[in-house]
């Protein structure tokens, strides 16, 4: 497939997500049987990269990205690393799960986590763990716009209103009583619909 070489713009690359996630879900659908939620998150992770690779012909990608390499690369002193490592909402000793990376010298650019799920308080902690990542990295710098993409079942009456609502809850109750010199700036950019989904015994449902 030749690369349709679309610019790496914020619109873009939320619609290169959301586009890759659909087609994910229709292959899941076609060939495994299941919805996009039943499917592990690595399957999420890998469709979205290989989409970004195939369309943007500037980025790459790393899968299960370290976290200490990732700060490393993206220039941080070691000191600003130690100490974001010594914070435990960073959860230095783990990965990412994608990391786009720009031009000859693969300069971090976005990191991309994949969530299966719906309770905010746990959405909560994945946003201020990029924030931290966000906030440390000089002005301008591309991982200042990181993303966190979550797959779930939905009631139908839980409205983009009522997760923006939910997190911004969740988040409070989950900063309220840190010391924090970090700022988190945030916002639920895209609210879709792809099912149908499957239950576990792969029967389609609402």
């Amino acid at each position: 497939m030749e690369s349709l070489g679309l610019r790496s713009s914020k619109k873009n690359r939320v619609e290169a997500i959301m586009t890759a996630l659909k087609e994910a879900h229709h292959d899941a659908r076609e060939l495994s049987g299941c919805s996009l939620n039943r499917m592990p998150e690595y399957f999420l992770g890998t469709r979205v990269a290989d989409y970004f690779a195939k369309h943007f012909p500037n980025l790459g990608y790393r899968l299960e990205m370290s976290v200490s390499q990732t700060l490393a690369d993206a220039g941080l002193s070691d000191e600003k690393i130690k100490k974001l490592m010594n914070n435990e909402n960073l959860r230095g000793n783990g990965r990412f799960d994608l990391l786009l990376h720009s031009g000859r010298r693969r300069k971090p650019a976005h990191i991309i986590e994949f969530k299966k799920g719906h309770k905010p308080e746990s959405l909560a902690m994945d946003i201020n763990r990029l924030a931290l990542v966000s906030d440390a990295v000089d002005i301008s710098s591309r991982l200042e716009t990181n993303y966190l993409v979550l797959v779930t079942r939905r009631h139908p009456q839980r409205t983009e209103d009522d997760w923006r609502t939910e997190l911004k809850a969740a988040l409070g109750e989950i900063t309220k009583d840190e010391k924090r010199d970090y700022a988190i700036v945030w916002d639920l950019v895209r609210f879709e619909q792809i099912g149908p989904a499957t239950n576990p015994e792969f029967q389609d449902t609402n």
